[in-house]
């Protein structure tokens, strides 16, 4: 831990600003993938639309649906499409998650 401090604090000014910067970024993703999954059903539960999901998870699309797509390619999230809707509404995306809870 000394060894790491010490390092960071040796580091040009520069090269301290974007590690922090990218810290940040990877702190603030896993924030709103952990918010996503604490929203999702867990299998043998009902699909969740992708809009019921956001509001759960209090994020915004933009944060809300690329946190959803990265999940999603882990293999941690499965989705479909919702085919009971009627021919004159817009298809809509379903959620759940893959694990048992």
């Amino acid at each position: 831990m000394i060894v790491v401090s010490t390092l960071v604090l040796a580091a040009p000014p520069v090269v301290l600003v974007v590690w922090l910067s990218v810290h940040k970024a990877v702190k603030s993703r896993l924030t709103d993938e952990m918010a996503i999954l604490e929203a999702l059903p867990s299998r043998g539960q009902p699909w969740a639309y992708g809009r019921d999901l956001m509001v759960r998870a209090g994020l915004r699309g933009g944060r809300f649906y690329p946190a959803l797509g990265r999940l999603e390619k882990a293999g941690l999230v499965e989705a479909k499409w919702d085919e009971s809707e009627p021919e004159a509404r817009r298809r809509r995306r379903m959620y759940r998650s893959t694990t048992l809870r």
